[in-house]
């Protein structure tokens, strides 16, 4: 129940929160994804206090539920807010790396949590995705 009144409190004080992922055929509970103001220390480099995050059950990973959930929560985010968002990712986890990656995060840097090593990662909204690349104003292209 905790978590469920953060995610709705989120929505109802920051104008933000995570979305239920569902996946149609089953109608089975696949996970969260979206953004949160979970009140934890980002490191100096991070400028924001806005985090992405995706949650999913294993049985549905490698099924692109990632992917497609945070684009579409990252579209919706960008037309709304247009803030800088940054997100915690372990650095045993390369699946969520790379999927950070693709979404136009960059690593501003590395910490240790009580849990273990995490990258952080940050995007800007003035970074552009075109043609699967991205670009930064005034930078080369990254593919």
């Amino acid at each position: 129940m905790g978590s469920f009144l953060r995610d709705v409190g989120h929505w109802a004080t920051e104008g933000f929160g995570v979305f239920s992922v569902i996946e149609k055929a089953s109608g089975a509970y696949v996970g969260k994804i979206g953004y949160a103001a979970f009140e934890r220390d980002l490191g100096q480099k991070v400028q924001t206090w806005i985090e992405m995050s995706w949650t999913l059950q294993s049985q549905f990973h490698g099924m692109r539920f990632a992917i497609e959930g945070a684009r579409a929560a990252q579209q919706w985010f960008d037309r709304e807010h247009r803030k800088r968002a940054a997100c915690l990712v372990a650095t045993a986890n390369l699946s969520s790396i790379k999927l950070a990656a693709r979404l136009g995060y960059m690593e501003v840097d590395r910490m240790s949590r009580g849990n273990g090593a995490v990258v952080v990662l940050v995007r800007d909204t003035h970074c552009l995705l075109l043609g699967g690349g991205l670009v930064w104003p005034g930078r080369r292209r990254f593919a």
